[in-house]
């Protein structure tokens, strides 16, 4: 799993890197109901990469695609 920090919007946040584009942490929690940190900084001292990595290891890396909010590498 690759995260990454983007500005879209004129707004930083974190998103995870998907074959086709960024899909930002918050439009994740959007579609899962989950609640993970929506900045980077943020997602590290909470220390809720490990288990954003278990989700993705365990079919979300499958689902990145299909989840509303995808945004376009080119737009980031």
């Amino acid at each position: 799993m690759r995260l990454a920090t983007i500005k879209w919007n004129d707004t930083e946040m974190a998103g995870i890197v998907a074959k086709n584009g960024i899909l930002p942490i918050r439009a994740l929690n959007a579609a899962k109901g989950t609640a993970w940190k929506t900045d980077m900084l943020s997602l590290i001292q909470e220390q809720q990469i490990p288990g954003l990595t278990a989700w993705y290891n365990a079919g979300g890396k499958e689902e990145l695609e299909s989840i509303p909010g995808l945004v376009p590498a080119d737009q980031v």
